[in-house]
């Protein structure tokens, strides 16, 4: 299922869905006889009989109960035998048996209602649909529990795991077709203008799956030539969009012949789409999609929606969640199937591209939106339909495929889709069965990305040469929880001088591991999972400029303005969501702030020069946490293992957003700071291990120093820039003439190896 939109609600309330869910659990249906009557198109009438045959499955069954949606009940029997007192609150009827039914049998019981079609209450998107020119159902209810919704148009157990045969008898008016799942059996005069259909389906389904549609269709059909056999493809559709139907499933056998290749034979008697006026999404239902007329077209866009409802076949059609607690087993896998798509049609770049503008998105907003960063697995039931579901879950299917490798991943997902096939699975069945077959251990990878909510951060801690090998040093930080996950593997990208990437992947558990490799040459750079197979809150981009042209790498906030290119550059920039792991105070105790910072390497062939500008936006930010007196400077560190340091920039913006630029850009990484005078004079109170005077001064001043330092001492201004530096010869006393300060405030700072060990403010009046 796609929605365009979906509305959440937070109405769950534990107790009531189980009590709920108890006559569910009782009765396990063998098959279904659906009859309706909506010849009476115009009057948004439905009406009708099922029979429904069924065995308990707790014995004995003492009472009986099936699910059905704001219907009027005319009658209820039970093996041909009426039953006269029933219960019906517009969700469930119940009733108690004459006699107490046993598991060894097959009971039927026929419940005959009518009504004016269901819709579900909140956002109308799940039920029964009336148009001008058609009626339909949507199979699930975003917003009500449980999310299956054929109980909107036939009474019964209506949850994701219990499975029935179909047969469907509908009446409709003469000029009309009824379509429904499975295969069309015939059809009849019914006389009064009216026709009976006939269909049925021999495989098994849950309730949600299975659907009808009523309308002027015609019928555009082909052969799809499958790996078990030939396989009836038939798309309906009102005239007026015919042509365009036929357009947008064109490929459809394609799609199959690709998933069947991917993920194992396609499994039903029939594939097939109904086009319907419906503006928020498709739905899967099995052999007979519910496709929108808006979609109608031969755009990647729409035809990744075609692609992801087809897929749907495999995932949650075949093989179904247990629970919609693991619906990213439904959603995330046909969200992931889009790529596949992509990929298959389109090439191995537009994959990546595809994948990573969704990764780009998830980090940026899934956790505002479904409000918060939550597991993909045990999800609350009022994000059952969330972005973190399909979006987050797309991801992390590509992070697993590459994790795996493609020689393993396949073939283990067949397995598991026949292993399950017409049957439901968990989360843990996945993880179990995946790690069975190819012998990888996923429970690290299911820990990290599954079980826990927000993602592992990887970065580049260090890079030491002995001879022919490095050894890369990497480290794991938290982003959006709190957990730290063991099974880590990461890409390394050495690059030679042709800027040919070669990786090579390292495994570490816990927040930090390296590995020595030996690449063969000596690299001219190495970058972090330069091929994007561990999408999470690290965007990657990699270019060779040739001009004066503006680079702009897909998604961050950062653009590199060559000015001197004489040849070619090969540049790499990495942009993480989270700040450095060590961001400490450095000089005039300036705070590295928890947000995005940034990686740039280049290699040039002859001269490169060129600014950066490096962009903030704090709003919505819950991470900054900004005073009043701070000041905001971009930072610069040659390497991981050096200090954060003032370097030269412009300013344009606001405390709240706005762009640093830096001209003729270095290689190293670059982060947002803070400053804060209140609480530098604050320390400089407490510390008093230097002094000057007279403060404030118009000209020079004193300094008096610890006893024998004999250490530099350097002079700050208020932007955290290094100013001028006073050589002192292990004096106690000196005096400095100040003839360069302009009237201000600056800081004096007694270094050592970088590090200020003792500081003092002197103010220098006109």
């Amino acid at each position: 299922m796609k929605t365009l939109y979906f509305f959440t609600i937070l109405f769950f309330i534990a107790g009531f869905v189980n009590s709920q869910n108890s006559h569910r659990d009782n009765i396990d249906v063998q098959h279904y006889n659906i009859n309706i009557d909506v010849s009476s198109l115009g009057n948004y009438s439905l009406s009708g009989h099922t029979e429904i045959i069924f065995r308990a499955i707790d014995e004995p069954l003492e009472q009986v109960a099936f699910d059905l949606y704001k219907y009027h009940i005319d009658s209820v029997s039970l093996n041909g035998v009426w039953i006269d007192d029933f219960d019906y609150n517009d969700t469930v009827i119940s009733f108690y048996p004459a006699a107490e039914i046993n598991a060894e049998q097959n009971d039927t019981c026929t419940i005959y209602y009518h009504g004016y079609g269901s819709e579900e209450p909140i956002g109308a998107w799940g039920g029964v649909h009336f148009t001008n020119s058609m009626v339909f159902n949507m199979g699930v209810a975003l917003n009500e529990v449980p999310h299956g919704f054929g109980r909107a148009w036939f009474p019964c157990i209506d949850n994701f795991t219990d499975r029935a045969t179909y047969e469907f008898h509908i009446i409709t008016r003469d000029d009309h077709r009824a379509i429904a799942t499975g295969q069309l059996q015939g059809f009849s005069d019914y006389g009064d203008d009216e026709l009976l259909w006939h269909w049925a389906f021999n495989q098994t389904s849950p309730t949600y799956l299975v659907s009808f549609a009523v309308g002027p269709f015609t019928l555009n059909d082909t052969v799809y030539d499958g790996m078990h056999g030939s396989v009836p493809v038939e798309y309906y559709a009102i005239n007026s969009d015919s042509s365009a139907a036929a357009a947008t499933f064109a490929d459809v056998p394609e799609m199959l012949a690709l998933f069947e290749d991917k993920f194992g034979p396609y499994h039903w008697e029939k594939a097939g789409y109904t086009v319907v006026d419906f503006n928020s999404g498709a739905m899967e239902h099995l052999t007979n999609i519910a496709y929108p007329s808006y979609a109608l077209t031969t755009d990647p866009g729409n035809q990744t929606l075609v692609a992801h409802e087809l897929s749907h076949h495999w995932f949650g059609n075949l093989v179904t969640c247990s629970d919609a607690a693991d619906m990213w087993l439904n959603e995330g896998w046909a969200s992931y199937c889009e790529a596949i798509y992509m990929e298959h049609f389109h090439g191995t770049e537009q994959y990546r591209q595809y994948v990573k503008s969704n990764q780009i998105s998830v980090v940026n907003s899934a956790h505002e939106t479904d409000d918060g960063y939550w597991a993909l697995s045990d999800m609350p039931y009022d994000l059952t339909y969330s972005t973190t579901v399909y979006d987050k879950g797309s991801i992390i299917v590509h992070n697993l495929r590459q994790y795996m490798g493609d020689n393993l991943f396949f073939p283990a997902v067949k397995d598991y889709l026949s292993a399950f096939s017409e049957s439901d699975a968990s989360t843990e069945d996945l993880r179990d069965h995946l790690s069975a077959y190819s012998g990888v251990d996923l429970t690290g990878f299911f820990d990290n990305y599954v079980f826990h909510g927000g993602f592992p951060q990887y970065s580049i801690d260090s890079m030491v040469y002995y001879g022919d090998e490095v050894k890369v040093a990497v480290s794991q930080q938290a982003v959006g929880r709190n957990f730290i996950g063991d099974g880590n593997k990461i890409s390394i990208g050495f690059v030679d001088e042709e800027w040919n990437v070669h990786e090579q992947w390292l495994q570490f558990d816990g927040q930090q591991g390296s590995q020595f490799f030996n690449p063969g040459f000596a690299p001219v750079m190495v970058v972090l999972d330069y091929y994007n197979k561990t999408a999470g809150p690290v965007f990657d981009h990699s270019a060779v400029l040739y001009n004066s042209e503006t680079y702009y790498p897909t998604g961050m906030d950062l653009n590199v303005m060559p000015e001197t290119i004489s040849d070619s550059v090969f540049i790499h920039v990495s942009e993480m969501w989270k700040g450095p792991a060590e961001r400490g105070e450095n000089i005039n105790h300036i705070e590295v702030l928890d947000t995005k910072w940034w990686r740039i390497v280049f290699d040039p062939k002859g001269d490169f020069v060129a600014s950066g500008r490096f962009y903030y936006s704090f709003f919505g930010n819950d991470s900054v946490n900004l005073e009043d007196g701070d000041s905001l400077m971009l930072v610069y560190r040659p390497d991981d293992a050096s200090q954060w340091q003032y370097i030269e920039q412009s300013l344009t913006g606001t405390i709240n957003s706005g762009s640093f630029t830096v001209q003729n850009i270095p290689q190293g990484n670059y982060a947002i700071a803070r400053w804060n005078e209140a609480s530098v004079i604050g320390q400089l109170n407490r510390q008093k291990q230097i002094e000057a005077w007279p403060n404030p001064s118009k000209k020079g001043f004193y300094i008096q120093l610890p006893t024998n330092s004999g250490q530099t001492i350097y002079v700050f201004n208020q932007q955290g820039q290094k100013i001028d530096a006073i050589k002192n010869n292990s004096e106690n006393l000196l005096y400095y003439p100040a003839k360069g300060l302009t009237p201000g405030t600056y800081f004096l700072h007694l270094m050592k190896s970088g590090v200020s060990e003792a500081q003092c403010k002197i103010v220098i009046t006109p």
